[in-house]
């Protein structure tokens, strides 16, 4: 569940490594960026290079506290953009960073019918080690899916 805390004080920390590979070794000098539909472009020169590993903070703050979408793209030295990268994230409300305790998680099988919830001593932290049933599942391939529950 502290996975699901990184962004703290409504900002992403975005780590991208990009590397043009051609003949002519292109050299990178900027990238744009945009949210969701379009929202904010935003463009961002470098210094010219043939690897750039991206690491930077960008506001959010203007976002919904709900799932939203970064697309970025990177420009070379003669002009031409790469393809675009899309990475969708959760902007979580400020009320989300106070959340300490896991009090639950649940789980179901498949298609999601029989949805199991079982509580747990709230804790901060929680590995899940457990024997699950799964005698009235078919021999065959099988979907878990499981999440957790907060205190919040």
């Amino acid at each position: 569940m502290k996975a699901l805390k990184v962004i703290p004080q409504l900002w992403i920390l975005l780590s991208l490594l990009f590397t043009i590979h051609n003949t002519a070794q292109n050299a990178i000098v900027g990238y744009e960026y945009a949210f969701n539909n379009g929202e904010g472009l935003q463009y961002v020169s470098v210094t010219p290079t043939t690897s750039l590993n991206l690491v930077t903070n960008i506001d959010v703050s203007n976002l919904t506290n709900d799932v939203n979408v970064i697309h970025m793209r990177f420009l070379d030295d003669n002009g031409k953009w790469s393809s675009i990268i899309s990475k969708i994230f959760v902007k979580p409300p400020s009320s989300f960073d106070s959340a300490s305790t896991i009090v639950g998680y649940e789980y179901a099988f498949n298609d999601g019918e029989n949805l199991q919830y079982i509580p747990i001593t709230p804790t901060a932290s929680f590995n899940l080690l457990t024997d699950i049933d799964v005698s009235s599942l078919v021999n065959d391939i099988n979907i878990l899916h499981i999440r957790f529950k907060d205190d919040l």
